[in-house]
């Protein structure tokens, strides 16, 4: 069985992906800064094989969630992996833009480096 981590699992996109995957036998692992609780941004929660799926609090701001990524890739032998992850409010990124940055490049670039 093949195994995916995706990155942003419970974004619209991504957590659609998931139910999608889920249904195509894969195992999937997924990642997110926050865990919603939004049902409609979690179609994968009625899938029959939803246990075929973790879901990790992780944010890759922080160097120990960053270090526990790279462990979970490598402990899990993951084949795949899919970026759905990155804040992409544009009104409030004018409020913070040094948060969007570090969160969609500075913090990507380094966790891809490792």
């Amino acid at each position: 069985m093949k195994k995916i981590l995706i990155l942003g699992s419970d974004s619209f996109s991504g957590s659609s992906l998931v139910n999608y995957l889920l249904n195509k036998n894969y195992k999937i692992f997924g990642v997110n800064r926050s865990l919603k609780k939004n049902k409609y941004f979690q179609p994968y929660k009625k899938n029959l094989k939803r246990k075929n799926f973790k879901n990790y609090k992780l944010d890759i701001n922080e160097e120990k969630n960053r270090e526990a990524i790279c462990s979970l890739i490598k402990k899990n032998g993951i084949n795949y992996i899919i970026d759905f992850l990155g804040q992409g409010m544009v009104s409030q990124s004018w409020d913070s833009p040094k948060d969007w940055l570090n969160t969609n490049i500075l913090s990507k670039a380094i966790l891809i480096d490792k």
